[in-house]
């Protein structure tokens, strides 16, 4: 009798709980449902392995990171012929010429979020593409200098809105194993978007200075146009991941592209597919703002996202602030005078390339935290040496040959984190929240290398070292699957 009272006792506090938590229990369920569905796409993601299918993917997600670095030295290396034209002579002027660009990268940054995890990973590039020829059209023909800085605000918005879904994409499509050497792969785009842009300027305006700007114009604007035909002619561009398409629960997309993959890489189909939970897959699956924050300021995901916001701080101060500083910085080295600037911003692009093969094998070989920490120390140290250069030492060259090696290790690893962390309903929200603060580095930037070259490269070293040791709290995410 005693035990029969003890189990009803047990049986109505269980009832009673079960009644008070209903809610995180639903919440519970869902997130089940989701890393069941998800472990399963992996498998079969990691089975069909690496091929043509995920060689299309990266040339449509890489072009947009090609127009966004074109357009961008672009902009760099035409801001002293547009203030010559339009008459701007003063600092403030000038420097509302970079800093109206990177504020649109932050607004698209953050408005990527929610189409991104809403209508899926083509929306915003697609609309991305669009935007920047469009954008880089109307530009041709700029009336005033009013209408210039809105150009450029509007040119950084659609530039900012496709490249975290561009990052996202290539995470969920790659095998496990080589999601760290896709991503640093695409570092190869930033290159080649720096090369394009400085061998227009080399061609048509070497001095940066005197010529027809304009036409550099429609210059940038070739690659964003040219992958735009390319994905309007390709298969992948039919269907999104199969990671975002699990994750809304539509499963005869999920069996559609896991096809695709298999038939592109000359795999053998699948047998079986995953198939969602019947209770969820009525639910309503797009993530609001309301829903991604919850999920963000749980410890430790908390945690996690302010270290990725002071990541994403410091890699983008780095790049786009070095970005602005290699022309000024060259004019200061005794020796290279019989070169054009236009030939110097060509050198220095060239020389971004091994860094690219540097990371390729750091994300290959190595974890993901030492990879960050090798990546920023070095670049602290090499910051250090460039100041050197305000000095007419050539030995500050060593500083940008080290920077150049070992930044894209730094910046590639950073741009692949909030894939690996953030689960995949919320991580195009996830993404564009953390990577907005970069995005005020970039506004901050310009301003801090025309105030002073030295305070401009010891804070860039200081955030190297901060990075290197934010690194070290994050959770290692290499070889794991995708929540």
């Amino acid at each position: 009798l005693q035990q029969q009272q003890q189990q009803q006792t047990v049986m109505a506090e269980t009832d009673d709980n079960s009644r008070s938590i209903t809610s995180t229990s639903q919440i519970g369920k869902e997130a089940d449902g989701d890393r069941r569905v998800s472990a399963s796409v992996s498998d079969l993601v990691d089975t069909l392995g690496f091929g043509m299918y995920q060689v299309q993917v990266f040339i449509l997600s890489a072009g947009f990171i090609v127009a966004e670095g074109s357009e961008l030295q672009m902009a760099s290396g035409l801001t002293n012929a547009i203030s010559l034209e339009f008459g701007i002579t003063t600092h403030v002027g000038r420097s509302l010429l970079m800093t109206c660009t990177f504020c649109g990268f932050a607004v698209g940054t953050i408005v990527s979020g929610p189409i991104g995890d809403l209508l899926g990973r083509r929306a915003p590039m697609a609309i991305g593409y669009v935007g920047v020829l469009c954008t880089a059209f109307v530009t041709f023909f700029a009336w005033s200098v009013l209408s210039i800085y809105m150009l450029r605000f509007v040119l950084g918005f659609f530039g900012g809105i496709g490249i975290p879904v561009a990052l996202i994409t290539i995470s969920e499509v790659s095998p496990m194993t080589l999601r760290g050497v896709s991503t640093a792969a695409l570092g190869g785009a930033y290159c080649f978007g720096d090369i394009w842009a400085a061998l227009g300027l080399w061609v048509v305006m070497p001095d940066l200075q005197n010529g027809p700007w304009r036409r550099l114009l429609a210059w940038a604007a070739v690659p964003a146009t040219s992958l735009l035909i390319f994905g309007l002619l390709s298969p992948v561009a039919k269907y999104d991941t199969p990671y975002w398409l699990a994750s809304q629960h539509r499963d005869d997309d999920v069996e559609s592209v896991l096809r695709l993959i298999a038939q592109l890489n000359g795999k053998p189909c699948p047998t079986a597919f995953p198939k969602s939970n019947p209770v969820l897959k009525s639910a309503k699956r797009h993530a609001e703002f309301w829903k991604a924050m919850p999920v963000m300021l749980q410890w430790p995901t908390s945690l996690y996202s302010v270290l990725l916001c002071l990541l994403f701080f410091g890699k983008d101060f780095g790049y786009y602030g070095m970005g602005v500083f290699w022309p000024l910085a060259w004019a200061e080295v005794a020796g290279v005078g019989s070169l054009w600037p236009a030939q110097e911003l060509f050198l220095t692009a060239i020389f971004g390339i091994p860094g690219i093969a540097v990371a390729m094998y750091m994300m290959y070989k190595v974890d993901r935290r030492p990879a960050i920490a090798i990546g920023g120390g070095v670049c602290a140290g090499a910051a250090l040496l460039i100041t050197r250069l305000d000095y007419g030492d050539e030995r500050g060259l060593i500083g940008v040959l080290m920077f150049k090696l070992f930044f894209p290790t730094w910046q590639m690893v950073t741009m692949l984190l909030p894939s690996e962390i953030f689960p995949t309903t919320i991580r195009s929200w996830a993404y564009g929240l953390v990577a907005v603060f970069g995005r005020f580095a970039t506004i901050l930037a310009p301003t801090v290398v025309e105030g002073s070259h030295a305070g401009f490269l010891g804070f860039c070293a200081s955030l190297g070292l901060i990075s290197a040791m934010c690194a070290m709290l994050l959770p290692e995410t290499k070889d794991r699957p995708l929540k």
